[in-house]
Formats: structure tokens, sequence, C-alpha cells
């Protein structure tokens, strides 16, 4: 066979020779093979420009030559894996950094015995070093003959030029193989995204969308091209106009009314020169958020009822409206129970607009319909499908046979229930832990409602009783102490009346005048309480009030060698009763004073700044111990030192000064005086000067 005749390529298996410790840069070649078209063509290539049999190119794979392209090699040979390096020529080229060019490899000593040239009969070789573009080995390219031959110039300028054809190839493959890496790369990080993520071409043509879309079931809803204005398609629709689209709400409806909400991000994709190749749409499901934000909104929107509310009458058709409107159910109802009757009463119901006439019978028995039933077993009560054949409760039972499914809550008290929410849909649905958690949570703020309501009701009641008790009191006390003073003072009128007999008469009207007094005290006090106390308003000059208290007082103070002081400064002026005010002026002195034997009591008066007026007794006395500082305005409390000290009073007058204090809009406190003593603090307005 003459190196003229005509060779058809023959695709054989790689062949793999190691090029340990040679300067070799290793490539990727995972996806090429020998019988890559490509390779073969350039191994064609090179033969023919050599006028060669044979065309050979070997790539570096790790520590080894591959070949990944030949032409003209002999039919059935199959090239051996793993020689060493002295037996290739392939490395002998890497090896020396230059060509090598062997006109009959029987003749050359560079040539290794039981190379394998000889295996295929080969005696003529040029080969040349494939670079990349750094200037790195990274193969060779070589001409092969089977017959002694000389290479001319023109041929090895030839088998250079496929050489260099090579390096170009090689680039090629490696840029195809980072490209399709990254692909494969980017594909699967997508894929393995929560987020669904979908691309268009300028023409609207979808090129991607990973898995997570379809999770999503936005996967068939995606029409760019042919209806941009479907909700799914319209965000990459209107980012493929040029616009930046950010949450936009796609609602799926699902045949269970529990629809899925998504939001979607979509912008236009543009080159690094500004052109148009596409948009980018992300998508994610909102529907728990927007689920746990509705149910947020009707808990917040039921507090509020409550709050606002006088009645559960007032406040259960407004909880009863937001629960509804947040689940899409239709029908509610909210059953209280009678004890006494033992009976359930419906006190507020809720029906949507074409279901506004339906009626809800007067009373449940235990057991009898879904609130009955609820009530009866003490826990909540769910009929998934009340048209199902083995249903607890039909729709017929609960009066409109279009409902699918109710739920029945009841409105805990400890161990019982006060009432039962229930709740009704139009299609068959079951229970969900977030909406059991959100109906038990609104049926706890109605309990919590009806528990204060009841608590409020029965301390107003207290309250009543309380006034009528002392009312009653009071004038049954006042008509005997009236007759007694009343003798008293004609027996003490009678001439030649013993002295001792005089003392005792002193001493029944010295007491009878202090029951009076603390029984005057306990009406006032339960007047003020209840707002029925009559205050005359006018401007009350404060001196005067003030230099009226300090001089009735003064005997007083003698008696318990006390010093009184006054800095009482002129012009300041309040609205309110003066009589009143007295008795607070009063109680403050004698307080004082009784509290501090032996030392002083000061009375001031300041404004603070434009709107107020500070009126300040202070003594010197025994104090007020610290933890009893919030028990001193309760009525009939005394403090320990007072009953240690076995001083005179009834514990009334601090209870009494802060009821016409706080009727007069004012404060009243008490402060530890320095260094010893206490101090009582009233503020209140400043009249208002008369235009």
């Amino acid at each position: 066979m003459t190196r003229r005749e005509s060779r058809s390529p023959k695709v054989v298996e790689p062949s793999e020779l190691v090029v340990r410790g040679m300067p070799v840069r290793s490539l990727d070649l995972s996806g090429l093979s020998i019988a890559d078209s490509a390779a073969a063509h350039l191994a064609a290539l090179t033969a023919r420009a050599a006028h060669a049999a044979a065309g050979l190119v070997y790539l570096a794979d790790g520590e080894k030559l591959r070949l990944v392209g030949a032409y003209g090699l002999p039919d059935g040979w199959q090239p051996s894996g793993g020689l060493p390096p002295s037996r290739t020529i392939g490395a002998l080229v890497l090896a020396s950094g230059q060509p090598v060019i062997i006109e009959d490899v029987g003749d050359d000593e560079r040539v290794p015995p039981n190379s394998p040239i000889s295996d295929v009969g080969g005696r003529a070789y040029a080969g040349f070093q494939v670079r990349d573009a750094q200037g790195e080995n990274i193969g060779v390219c070589a001409a092969m003959d089977y017959e002694p031959r000389r290479w001319s110039a023109d041929e090895l300028a030839g088998i250079d030029s496929a050489a260099r054809l090579c390096s170009t190839f090689v680039s090629e493959f490696g840029a195809r193989t980072e490209c399709d890496r990254r692909r494969v790369y980017l594909d699967a990080m997508l894929d393995r995204l929560r987020v669904g993520v979908a691309g268009c071409d300028p023409d609207g043509r979808l090129v991607f969308a990973n898995t997570a879309l379809g999770r999503l079931g936005l996967d068939q809803h995606l029409h760019v091209r042919h209806r941009p204005d479907e909700p799914a398609s319209a965000p990459l629709a209107r980012a493929l106009a040029g616009e930046v689209v950010r949450d936009v709400e796609i609602v799926l409806a699902a045949p269970d009314g529990d629809d899925r909400v998504l939001l979607a991000d979509a912008e236009p994709l543009r080159s690094a020169g500004g052109e148009q190749l596409g948009a980018v749409l992300s998508v994610w499901d909102a529907t728990r958020r927007r689920r746990a934000e509705r149910y947020l909104d009707a808990e917040r929107a039921v507090a509020e009822a409550l709050v606002e509310a006088h009645s559960i009458e007032q406040a259960g058709p407004i909880v009863l409206r937001a629960v509804c409107r947040t689940l899409g159910w239709s029908s509610a109802e909210l059953w209280l129970a009678d004890e006494e009757a033992d009976v359930l009463r419906p006190i507020a119901t809720y029906r949507d607009d074409d279901r506004a006439g339906l009626r809800v019978p007067p009373q449940l028995s235990r057991g009898s319909g879904l609130a009955g039933t609820a009530w009866h077993r003490n826990q909540p009560v769910w009929i998934e499908d009340l048209d199902a054949p083995d249903a607890l409760i039909s729709a017929e039972g609960v009066g409109d046979s279009r409902l699918r499914s109710g739920v029945a809550i009841p409105v805990p008290n400890g161990g019982s229930t006060l009432g039962v929410l229930c709740f009704y849909t139009d299609v068959a649905a079951d229970a969900g832990d977030t909406v059991a958690v959100l109906l038990s949570g609104i049926a706890g703020q109605v309990a919590q409602f009806l528990q204060r309501r009841r608590a409020e009701d029965a301390e107003l009641a207290l309250a009543r009783s309380k006034d009528e008790y002392l009312f009653l009191v009071g004038h049954e006390l006042r008509t005997p102490l009236t007759s007694i003073a009343s003798y008293t003072e004609l027996l003490a009128e009678t001439p030649g009346l013993d002295p001792d007999a005089q003392r005792l008469l002193e001493v029944i009207d010295r007491n009878s005048s202090r029951l009076r007094h603390i029984i005057d005290e306990l009406l006032d006090l339960a007047a003020l309480d209840s707002g029925h106390a009559d205050l005359v308003w006018e401007q009350i000059d404060v001196a005067g009030i003030a230099a009226a208290a300090l001089r009735d007082t003064r005997t007083a103070a003698e008696e318990a060698d006390v010093t009184l002081h006054a800095r009482i400064e002129p012009g300041l002026t309040v609205e309110g009763d003066g009589e009143r005010l007295r008795q607070v002026f009063d109680h403050l002195l004698r307080n004082a004073v009784s509290h501090s034997p032996g030392g002083s009591v000061t009375l001031s008066t300041a404004p603070v700044h434009t709107t107020e007026v500070e009126i300040a007794v202070a003594d010197t006395g025994v104090g007020i111990p610290t933890d009893e500082d919030d028990q001193v305005f309760s009525p009939f409390y005394r403090t320990v030192l007072s009953r240690e000290q076995q001083l005179p009073g009834a514990g009334l007058g601090l209870a009494l000064s802060r009821a016409i204090v706080h009727a007069h809009r004012g404060v009243i406190r008490l402060t530890p005086n320095q260094p010893r003593g206490t101090r009582a603090v009233i503020q209140l307005p400043r009249a208002v000067a008369a235009p």
C-alpha cells in the first residue's frame, strides 16, 4: 500500500498514553471522544495537508494523552492505553517542546522500542504541538505514513497549520464544554429552588421553566405570546414590554374554595449593550402569609369590636362578620347558654346578602343541631359534608340546604360552656389546624368579653347595693342620733343638774357628734363615688380657703403643741365647690396636726406652669410606710403607725378627700417629707379668666 492510497478514516477507541512530568495543561475531555466529527475531520485535514496516509490528534487528559481524532488507521486496530512515555513519539513531542520529524522510524534512534507506531506499520512521522491561547502545551497533531519518506517544507507547514487549527477547535470545545457545564449547573440549581422561575425570549416564547413553577401550578398558565392578559402571564408580558414588576398577586382558584395566592416579580433581560434578550419571572407561594395576615386582621377586628361594644348583642354581629369575611364563609351564629332554662338562645347572626332572610330557631336544647351538639359535648364539632348519608347533622337541619360544611366552637368558661359559635360554608371542606386555632382564639376572646361584662355587672350591682346600704344606714342612724342630741341638749339645760350628770351629758354629746360626723362622711363618700353628689361650681379664691382652714385648725394645733406655717400665694383661683374643697383643707390639716405632736405643719400654695394650682400640707410626724402608699386612700384604712399610737380617726378622711379632688378634675398624692414626715400634694386646674 502506497502513501497515496486512499484510506477511509476508522473510528477506534481512545488511546491513553501516559505523559507524567511533562509540561502539559490538563483538559476536561469528558465530553469528547474519537468519534467526535470535528476531531476526525481535523485528523483527515492533517493527513491531506501533508499528503500522508494517516492523521492523528492527541489531547492532554490529566497525565495521559488521549487520541481524540484519527484518520487512515488500519482496519480493526485498537490502541492500547497506559503506555509509558518512553514508548510514545507523541510524548516525545511534548517533552522536547519542538516538532518531531521522522523520515524512517527504523533508522531514528529517538523512536522508543516497541512504540505504538510499529504496531500499525507506520514508518514516517511528523508531529507538532497543539498550544492554547496562553502558549501552554495541550496536545499533539501529527501526520503518519506507512513508508519511509521525506517531509517537504510545505507539508510540515500544513501540519503546523492543522495543529494551530486544532488549538482553535480545542478552545471552542472547551468553551462549549464550560457553557454546557454552567447550563447544567444553572438548571440543577434553579430546579432546586422553592421559588418558581421562568424566562421567555424577545418574541414571548417560553424558553425556561423550573420544576418549582409546576409545583406552584403555573406551568400550564404561562402563554405570553397568545394570552398575555391572563393573570399568570401578565407580569412576564409587562416585563417583556420593559416594565419592572414587583409583588403582583396571582390567585389560583380551587374547587374547594381554598384558593392559592402567589406573588410574582418580573423584569426585562438586556445584554450589556442594551439589546432586549427577553424577560424573567419569579413566583413564590404567599398563601400562608396572606392567610396569616387575614387571620390577624380578623382577630384585630374581633378585639376592636369587643373593646368598643357595651354588650354581646352589639359586638356579636361584628365578630361573626369579621370571621366569615376572612374565611370566605357564608353564615354564622352566636348562641349563649341559658343555664336556668338549660337551652341555647341565639344572640347574633350573620348571613351573606342572598341569605339575609333566613331565620334561626328561638332556642336549642342539648344535643340538638350543630350548636346544641357542641354545647352537649363541650368540644368543637366539624361536619365536613352536611350532604353525606352518615352526616351527624344535615343541611336541612341548619335551615339552609345550600350549606355544605359547618363548624361549632364552644365559648369556654373553665370546664363549662358559656355559648357556641357556629360557622357554615357553601362547599364541602375539612377543618385545618390553622382555622381551628383561629376559631378557638376568637371563642376565647368572646369568653373573656362575657366574663368581663358579667364581672362589671356584678361590680355595678355591688356598688348600687353598697350605696343603698349606706343611705339606709345613714337614714336609720341619723334619726336616733338627732333624738339623742336633742334630748341631751334639753337635759343639759335642766336647772340644778348634778355636776357628774353634766359631765356625762357632755360625753354623750361629744360622741354623738363624732358619730354624726362619721355618718356624714360615709354618705358624702358614697354620693361622690356614685356621681350623685351635687357640686356648686364657682370661682374659688385658694388663699381665702387656706387662711380660713388655718384659722380653724389653730386651737387643735396649740393643744398638740404643733407650730403652723403658711406660704400662701395670693391671686390663685380654681373652679369648684368651695365647701367641698374646704373639707379637703380641713381634713389634711387636722390629719397632719394629729400625727405631728410637738412638731410643725406647713400649708403652701403655688402655681404650676399656667394651668394648675398646687396645694401642699407638709408635716414632721411619723410618716407613712412605703408599703402602705397604695392603701391609705381606701375607705376605713388606717396605717400601722396610726393604730399603734392610737391616733383618732375612722379612716375616711383621705378617701373622701380623694373623691372630692377627683370630682374637681384634680389629683392628690402623698410623698415623704424631708427630713421626716408626710407631704400631701393636690393639683387642681386653674380657673379660666373671664373675657
